[in-house]
This record gives structure tokens, C-alpha cells and sequence, in this order.
């Protein structure tokens, strides 16, 4: 998974401090779905625009209702603080019976 991202990044040539951050994003919510896996798939789109420089990625998965970054569902915030640090915006929905979280990389604009 990490060779398509790096590819996706490479595509799209977006700078090595994104495509590490993305990395790190990805790694960070993979561990916080962990406990959900065992009872299903896990369905991960990244997508972006060069029009708004957004870069969002979008995890969907079937079973019970639950947003995965509820910080009562997890064993300690660590993992959620390095996803906040790393995210402009974070949105849970559930959506045609699917949990489906939103997430929007945050970018460094400046340089």
C-alpha cells in the first residue's frame, strides 16, 4: 500500500514533506481501525485536486455505527493527536449503512 501511495504522490508531484505526512496519516488511522478489521474490509480513497491543493482521503467500512477516532473507543489519545496535528478538517458519517470518515491533509501553503 505504501508503493501505490508513494505513486499517487509522485503522480500528482506533490512534495516529499506531504507524501511523508500522508504516510504517517495513513499509518496512524490504520492502527486506530485495528480492532474494527477483524470483522471486515476497510475501503480507503485518496483523492487530489490541484485547482484547491486539497488532498483528502475518505475510509469506508460496514458494521455497527461507531466513529473509530471517538476517544472513548480508544486505548489512549496519542494516535488521535497525531491525526488532528495532521488534518484540517475530520468528519464521521454513516452513509447507506457504512461508517465513512473524512479526512483533509493538512498542507504546509506557504512553501
Amino acid at each position: 500500500m505504501n508503493a501505490e501511495i508513494e505513486a499517487f504522490c509522485e503522480k500528482h508531484i506533490l512534495p516529499r514533506k506531504t507524501r511523508q505526512n500522508l504516510l504517517l496519516l495513513v499509518e496512524e488511522v490504520l492502527q486506530v481501525y485495528a480492532p474494527y478489521l477483524q470483522t471486515g474490509v476497510l475501503d480507503l480513497t485518496i483523492s487530489y485536486s490541484e485547482k484547491t491543493d486539497d488532498l483528502d482521503l475518505a475510509w469506508e467500512s460496514a458494521g455497527e455505527p461507531a466513529n473509530p477516532l471517538d476517544s472513548d473507543r480508544l486505548p489512549d489519545d496519542f494516535g488521535l493527536m497525531i491525526i488532528r496535528n495532521l488534518t484540517d478538517s475530520i468528519e464521521y458519517r454513516r452513509l447507506d449503512d457504512r461508517n465513512r470518515l473524512s479526512l483533509r491533509l493538512r498542507q504546509d501553503r506557504g512553501a
